[in-house]
């Protein structure tokens, strides 16, 4: 799917494309909301790119979307999405949350690496489902790790937290097969 560059575009609702065939999409320099769950089912999008224009929305290498929580913030602070054929990921340590879905049905994942002095806090639900990931480490900051957020990662192995880990909430479901 592509938007026109001058698309009035500005939100994308949760489910918009759930269980969609979709493998490019085009995100317009408008958009300044996706709702969690905007991608979820979504297996096969493979293919992102956003205006350059976009002051919400920018892509790491082409295989991954991060956002702003703030848009006058000059830090992207979310992950939003991985297109669902990466192989390795590496988050970098400005990311506070890894939102809904983002790694979900990412089917030859297998290895995710967060950079050193990481500010992530928020591990969302369903944010690894169904995917291959075989090893976590989860950084000491994390408070959260949401609602099925490892559900159905069957080649998962391995999951260890760092020293002085804040773990305050594991979800429902969230190491579930």
């Amino acid at each position: 799917i592509e938007f026109a560059e001058n698309s009035e575009l500005c939100l994308i609702h949760k489910n918009a494309f759930s269980y969609s065939s979709i493998n490019h999409l085009f995100i317009p320099q408008k958009v300044e909301e996706l709702k969690d769950g905007w991608c979820k089912n979504m297996s096969k999008l493979n293919s992102i790119s956003i205006s350059s224009k976009n002051k919400r929305f920018s892509t790491i290498d082409n295989k991954m979307i991060v956002g702003k929580s703030d848009i006058k913030s000059d830090t992207f602070n979310l992950l939003v999405f991985a297109c669902r054929d990466i192989e390795r990921a590496v988050i970098p340590s400005n990311i506070e949350i890894i939102c809904p879905f983002s790694f979900s049905w990412c089917k030859k994942l297998k290895l995710v690496e967060i950079e050193k002095d990481s500010k992530l806090e928020i591990i969302g639900k369903d944010s690894f489902a169904k995917s291959s990931i075989e090893k976590f480490i989860v950084p000491s900051h994390v408070n959260q790790i949401c609602d099925r957020c490892f559900y159905k990662c069957e080649n998962l192995e391995s999951v260890k937290f760092e020293e002085n880990s804040e773990l305050s909430l594991i979800g429902r479901k969230a190491f579930s097969l």
